[in-house]
């Protein structure tokens, strides 16, 4: 159906009122009493949210690339709660990686393991003008988090499922904090850098998930110590041979880091079974 002239006008007329949005700020913020925001007693951040220590924490200071584990609390500015692990088990997340809301990545600057602070979080560092769930869009948040733990992920403090034969006291520790074990000794060459090798491998994340293999298919070559490869990759084959199966255990900074890749999640350490068919 066609509208009319008459409604075309009208409508024109109502948005010609609505005019801009304006954007909600913590300082233009009511907050409900029960929350206990206090402005002045809070610090405010670059990017204009604040926060506030309730607890100041007695441990080590937090870093970008810790995992944190943490217990909180989230209302809207009138009080209403709107989310809360509390009583339940804790939420693990990589401080600097993405995987919260901006306001949670720039919040914690300065916290303590073991304190609890106060986050009040504008909206375009939370859900912006459109919400989320039971979150409205324009919403100021208050968050009070429990920081619980804080830990640098390693190879030595991952947990790993015992269908990857991981045997770290029987794997060599190099000095770039990866691990390299020989599951099958190579009696071909050794292989050293500026050799393509021929590989067959299969990669897991330390929970058992394989994330890529190429076995049953054809060889992935590649040059040792010629950047084509992740890091753990190009410092992992030292003293391998020819014909050898190597497992390689991979921290996160010699892998994908804090951003991850594809099926692979941010901070996580890898393992992989290479299997060098050639070198040359």
């Amino acid at each position: 159906m066609r509208a009319s002239a008459l409604s075309i006008a009208l409508a024109l007329a109502l948005a010609a009122c609505v005019g801009p949005v304006t954007i909600a700020t913590v300082e233009t913020t009511q907050f409900n009493p029960s929350l206990k925001v206090d402005l002045k007693a809070s610090t405010k951040a670059s990017n204009g949210e604040y926060y506030r220590d309730l607890v100041p924490g007695p441990g080590a200071a937090l870093a970008t690339g810790q995992t944190l584990s943490v217990h909180y609390t989230g209302w809207l500015a009138d009080g209403t709660r709107f989310d809360s692990n509390v009583g339940g088990a804790a939420f693990p997340f990589v401080l600097g990686a993405g995987q919260v809301i901006a306001g949670w990545e720039r919040g914690f600057d300065g916290a303590h393991v073991g304190g609890t602070r106060q986050l009040l979080i504008p909206p375009g560092l939370a859900y912006g003008l459109t919400g989320q769930g039971n979150i409205p869009g324009n919403a100021v948040l208050v968050f009070n988090v429990q920081i619980d733990s804080a830990q640098v992920v390693t190879v030595e403090n991952t947990q790993f499922s015992p269908s990857l034969n991981v045997d770290l006291a029987s794997s060599t520790k190099l000095p770039n904090g990866e691990y390299y074990r020989d599951l099958v000794a190579g009696s071909g060459a050794a292989v050293s850098a500026g050799q393509m090798l021929a590989v067959h491998y299969t990669g897991w994340l330390a929970d058992g998930s394989k994330f890529d293999s190429n076995v049953g298919g054809g060889a992935f070559s590649f040059v040792l110590g010629g950047g084509r490869v992740i890091a753990g990759w190009d410092q992992g084959f030292g003293g391998a041979h020819v014909g050898g199966t190597r497992q390689l255990l991979i921290p996160p900074e010699l892998g994908y880091g804090l951003s991850g890749s594809g099926p692979i999640p941010p901070n996580a350490v890898l393992v992989f079974s290479v299997q060098i068919d050639a070198a040359k």
